[in-house]
């Protein structure tokens, strides 16, 4: 998946606006994986991977909801690494 979504909104920014619209805390974000993209820590204790290529994934408690979250908001929602 590209680095933008495609009204030009960087996709970690728009995966952010989309779990805050829901209610959900996005309280970091860091670099993981030696550069291969964000990772964002959420209230739920969902993290949101967006890697700089490929699709997005997500791990550990609530994760399952986030993905739901952002698959019906139309984010694809890899299996992960």
């Amino acid at each position: 998946m590209s680095e933008t979504r495609d009204d030009g909104t960087p996709r970690h920014e728009a995966i952010v606006a989309t779990l805050t619209a829901a209610g959900v805390r996005v309280w970091r974000q860091s670099p993981y994986g030696m550069g291969k993209g964000l990772m964002l820590w959420c209230s739920t204790g969902a993290m949101v991977m967006v890697p700089h290529e490929g699709d997005t994934w997500v791990q550990g408690p609530e994760g399952d909801a986030a993905a739901a979250l952002l698959v019906a908001a139309g984010f694809t929602i890899g299996p992960g690494e």
